[in-house]
């Protein structure tokens, strides 16, 4: 999976991998630099993918991380909010 543009101004995308449809379950969460947790949603990827786009638009600057869980796999991905 991938989150772009990274780094980030207001609003991102997420690009599933290959073994990721549509309809596949995730959760994601995302945290700042300190570990506090900024938002966690689950669903289908579709849901998840559109409710998420805008959910760093009133962070501040820095560094954030993403957990991805889908298929049984976890993925960590870190951005950058510019």
């Amino acid at each position: 999976m991938q989150v772009v543009p990274n780094p980030v101004k207001n609003s991102f995308d997420l690009i599933p991998s290959a073994n990721i449809t549509a309809s596949t379950k995730v959760q994601v969460e995302i945290r700042n630099a300190i570990g506090s947790l900024i938002t966690s949603l689950s669903g289908s990827f579709d849901v998840v993918r559109n409710s998420i786009k805008n959910s760093l638009s009133n962070q501040a600057a820095g560094m954030y991380f993403f957990t991805i869980l889908a298929n049984g796999e976890t993925e960590r991905i870190k951005i950058l909010k510019q």
